[in-house]
């Protein structure tokens, strides 16, 4: 969940008016109304969804660092100076693997 709605750039708030809602009637449609008291009882911390995120973000970060480290890695690397004389820099990073994602 909270990679889709990172993936989607919306708040965190948007779980508690959006998906809770919209959970309920799936409930209340495909199982029943008693289940639907039973969805209500999970509370979901304001931070979780924020905390999952950052937990992401430096999950990734924490590949790139690994993959910078192997020998496997092709950098290619290009500099050159604006008009101002202000450095500028490209990059692209070559790996065999993608960056993986653990959900």
């Amino acid at each position: 969940m909270a990679l889709r709605m990172a993936r989607v750039m919306k708040p965190h708030t948007i779980v508690d008016k959006l998906l809770f809602p919209a959970a309920e009637d799936i409930v209340r449609v495909m199982i029943g109304e008693e289940f639907v008291n039973k969805l209500n009882g999970i509370l979901i911390p304001n931070d979780a969804v924020r905390r999952r995120i950052a937990d992401m973000s430096a999950d990734n970060l924490d590949q790139i660092i690994e993959k910078t480290k192997s020998p496997f890695l092709t950098m290619v690397l290009q500099a050159c100076y604006d008009a101002g004389l202000d450095f500028i820099d490209w990059h692209r990073m070559n790996h065999r693997k993608p960056l993986e994602l653990n959900v």
